[in-house]
Parts: C-alpha cells; structure tokens; sequence
C-alpha cells in the first residue's frame, strides 16, 4: 500500500505501543462484523464473493492468523473462534505490515463499505459502534481531538486514499461531488423565472420532490421556461433534468439553502 508523503515502512518494522491497540482493535471489529456480512461457501467457508472489502478484510484477518487461506482464493476458514480473538491478538507478535494491512481494512470497511464512519474532513461525533476502535485511533495519532468532536489526521490520508476516498492531494471525493452537485443544483434554479423558483420551494416543502417534478413539467415549453401553467406536460429533459441534480435541489430548499 501507497505511505503517501511518509513512504513505505519497512515489512519487518516493528509496531508501537499505539499502533498495536490500533491493530487490536480494528481486527476484532472486522473479526466481528465481516462473517456475519459474507455468504457461505462450502463446509461454511467465508466467500469473499469478488467483493473487495472483504477480501482486503480476510487478507488483514489471514495475516493475524484468524482466518485462513484454502485452495480457492475467494474461500477462507475461521482459525480462531470469536471468543479467542481477543487473547490470540494479544500474544502475537505484530509488525508494521499487519498494521498497514488492519488499518486499511477497517477503512475500507467502516469508512467505505458500511458508512459507519465518515470519510470527510470536518469534524464528527464518534459513533458508539466504533468507540474502542475511534479510542485508539486518537492514541495513535490517526485522529485528532476538537473540542467535543474529532477530525482525521494527515496521516490517515494514505488509507483514505487507498480506499478512494480520498484524492491524491487529501481532499475528500464524497465533498468535491457534492460541492459539483450543489453547484449543478443552483445553476439550475438561477434558470427559471422568480415567480417559479418561488413557486417550487412552496411546493416542495408542503407537498415534497414529486409534486415538485410535476409543477417543473408544468411550465416547461419547448421554447423555454413559463410562468403560466400548460396544459400538457413539458419534456423535462429538454431543460437539462437530472434526478440526482433535483434530488440535491430538493435538500437544499428542506435545508433552506435555496
């Protein structure tokens, strides 16, 4: 995996004190959740599926010892049981590359995959799900208190962009499409007539986004945008709707940004 600015470490290097509990932690949680997620091959094997967030998580899970490799490369069996995990965690000696490796799992999973964690850069609320793993995290430096909340780290940016989060200069891709989107959103609305952005905000937030799309079809012509109701509807395509571009102006009118 990329280290970003800091470079790759060392395979043999060992871990800190911090970086173990972040290890600790994050495999348990994937220990936990992942086989429950996952279907079930053969004599109750996990079946990765193809799927990418559980194969980083059973390879992180493989190189601690509690899953292991079969002949099929999709197909992993439970070494350890989930009442073990904690004490056969807690005797192994652990290296830079099962940190790197557990780190990036629990990302891709919590941050990626589930949503349990956000992938942003403001700060947040540490959900409850993710209070032991968010605890050692801080300890290690991967995030950072403000005031009642915390925020990531620069250093959990190789992660992040490792899972595609992320962009090569640390900006968060779910922020920028949302920025594009509000921006489509309000280019939008600048197009039609006062009266009927009026009219529009009034409609959905009495009667919602349905009622909405139908009062734009309304006063949508061939030539244009009206004021005046039509009889037929119009071709909303033809003034350049999109459902994700009208859901984003609904949120914003519920939001009273628009």
């Amino acid at each position: 995996m990329s280290q970003g600015q800091t470079g790759p470490k060392p395979a043999a290097e060992a871990v800190t004190l911090p970086q173990r509990r972040v290890v600790l932690e994050c495999a348990a949680y994937l220990a936990r959740v992942l086989p429950s997620e996952m279907e079930r091959g053969p004599e109750g094997l996990l079946c990765t599926n193809g799927t990418s967030v559980f194969e980083s998580g059973c390879a992180a899970l493989g190189a601690l010892g509690i899953l292991g490799a079969t002949e099929h490369p999709a197909l992993w069996s439970q070494q350890v049981p989930q009442d073990r995990i904690a004490p056969h965690l807690e005797a192994r000696p652990l290296l830079r590359r099962h940190f790197d490796r557990t780190l990036q799992a629990f990302i891709d999973h919590a941050a990626g995959h589930a949503g349990t964690l956000p992938d942003t850069r403001a700060g947040f609320v540490m959900p409850d799900l993710h209070a032991r793993q968010g605890a050692a995290l801080l300890r290690a430096g991967y995030l950072v208190a403000d005031g009642g909340h915390v925020i990531w780290s620069e250093q959990i940016g190789p992660y992040m962009q490792e899972a595609i989060l992320w962009d090569a200069k640390g900006q968060c891709l779910s922020e920028i499409w949302v920025a594009q989107e509000e921006a489509e959103a309000r280019h939008f609305l600048a197009a039609l007539p006062d009266r009927l952005r009026d009219d529009l905000r009034r409609t959905v937030l009495a009667r919602g986004g349905l009622a909405g799309i139908d009062l734009l079809k309304r006063h949508w012509t061939p030539a244009g945008w009206t004021v005046l109701r039509q009889a037929r509807p119009g071709d909303l395509t033809e003034a350049g709707f999109r459902v994700n571009v009208f859901t984003t102006i609904v949120r914003l009118i519920r939001e009273g940004r628009a």
